[in-house]
């Protein structure tokens, strides 16, 4: 408990807030959450009760990817590899990153493909 008695959140807790926000469409709060998480359990290293999991992790690359800024997902995968302490990426991370970036390719190629279907159309209206 806390110092009056109450119970204090924990991980699970706050990783429960970053769903909310990335479900929102608002990954960057839900990181805004993490970041906090990071600064407190390093400032206070035997809290292990607060400090961030590769679940909470995932959640906010989750996030990111889900509005389509795979690039910010992958930024945290890249600190995760090279910060020690912090949790491993597992296949599910990766696969999140992968996922985000193989919609985007698909997004762009249906974009190329109505412009390209656009400028058939003009042509067959402009040879009436």
């Amino acid at each position: 408990g806390g110092q009056d008695g109450g119970i204090q959140p924990d991980v699970y807790s706050y990783t429960i807030c970053m769903q909310a926000w990335c479900k929102a469409k608002e990954p960057q709060k839900a990181q805004n959450i993490l970041e906090l998480l990071c600064s407190q359990s390093v400032c206070d290293p035997g809290n292990e009760r607060i400090k961030p999991n590769i679940i909470s992790y995932h959640t906010v690359i989750r996030g990111w990817c889900s509005i389509g800024m795979v690039q910010k997902g992958e930024e945290i995968v890249r600190i995760l590899e090279r910060t020690d302490g912090s949790p491993r990426p597992d296949v599910a991370v990766y696969n999140c990153i992968l996922y985000g970036y193989t919609q985007q390719l698909v997004h762009r190629r249906g974009e190329r493909l109505v412009k390209r279907d656009d400028k058939e159309s003009r042509k067959l209206v402009a040879k009436k």
